[in-house]
């Protein structure tokens, strides 16, 4: 499957729709998530992965798109900062932006997705005494039947498994906030993405994410 961000195209698990015409993204690239949040300004935090289920980026860049919006008085700020761990076989993307920021491009997910169920994630950012638990949204790839070309959306009460998660792939979902106001500001919307990967491993990922200051 093919994500496609204004400006750039990476493999991933997840697809974005177009940026609206009347905007003027500006699509960079960074290195080092240091480096991402040098260009996404100081508005908010980047969260890097501090556990990644053995996958590395392997020179993969880190791309960067930011972007403004017309809004009532003032401009609407938006951006999308997307990372690939591994491969689209076994690995795993992270997609980011500032919680009060909008998408540069609003992420579409597989037809496939429905939900696993909300868990409790813990954070510790690098410092046990202020660990802070916040709730994710977990879904699995698990309900398109591989026959149907156009099938119906799936019941209200149709639900994955956590084995589904990893045998057709996950998603969690989740705004992740600092530990402590010291460390503000910091809160971001995240999406990880993975293949091949387990629903256990998966809330690792998510539990070693470590803000990163711009």
């Amino acid at each position: 499957m093919k994500r496609i961000i204004a400006g750039a195209a990476s493999l991933s698990l997840l697809a974005v729709v177009g940026v609206a015409a009347q905007a003027q993204a500006d699509t960079q690239t960074a290195r080092t998530w240091a480096g991402a949040a040098s260009l996404v300004g100081e508005d908010g935090s980047l969260w890097k992965p501090t556990y990644r289920s053995g996958e590395r980026r392997a020179g993969q860049p880190i791309d960067v798109t930011t972007d403004t919006f017309p809004g009532d008085g003032e401009a609407q700020q938006a951006m999308n900062v997307f990372a690939t761990y591994g491969d689209s076989d076994r690995g795993f993307t992270i997609t980011q932006k500032f919680a009060d920021y909008q998408w540069a491009a609003d992420p579409v997910f597989d037809r496939a997705i429905a939900p696993v169920g909300t868990v409790d994630v813990t954070i510790d950012n690098g410092d046990p005494d202020t660990p802070i638990t916040l709730k994710a949204q977990v879904s699995a790839n698990c309900y398109l039947p591989k026959n149907s070309e156009d099938p119906p959306p799936p019941p209200a009460d149709f639900t994955c498994s956590e084995a589904d998660v990893k045998r057709f792939g996950g998603v969690l979902e989740m705004t992740v906030k600092p530990p402590s106001t010291m460390t503000a500001p910091g809160t971001s919307t995240v999406i990880i993405e993975s293949q091949g990967i387990s629903y256990a491993k998966l809330l690792r990922i998510a539990s070693g994410l470590q803000q990163v200051m711009g």
